[in-house]
């Protein structure tokens, strides 16, 4: 579901860029090249603002006297993308477990 998510916000943002570079240049072309180069930005600054953010939340822990796995549960667990990113990993787990436990089951078999 989050892949999904993912992908049709992409589409989103890229179709956005588009209307936005259409409807102020009034050139269809500008509009497609705002739409492939204005993503692209958006990474870049999306990179350079976690970097920074990062370094805050360190110094803030730092400030509070909390460990580095004290600051990422009172910072980072609360986000709803680091509980479904916990959550994934949980499901991950159980399928892997299926898996290892069917392929054992399939060679008792075959033994």
């Amino acid at each position: 579901m989050l892949l999904a998510k993912t992908a049709t916000y992409g589409v989103l943002h890229i179709g956005v860029a588009f209307l936005v570079g259409w409807t102020v240049s009034g050139d269809i072309h500008i509009g497609l090249g705002v739409a492939m180069l204005e993503p692209l930005a958006q990474i870049g600054g999306f990179y350079f603002h976690e970097k920074i953010w990062q370094k805050y939340q360190a110094r803030k822990a730092l400030e509070k006297g909390l460990s580095a796995d004290e600051a990422h549960k009172q910072w980072h667990v609360k986000m709803p993308c680091c509980e479904a990113t916990h959550e994934m990993l949980k499901q991950a787990q159980v399928i892997k477990t299926k898996l290892q436990n069917k392929t054992a089951d399939s060679q008792q078999r075959a033994a």
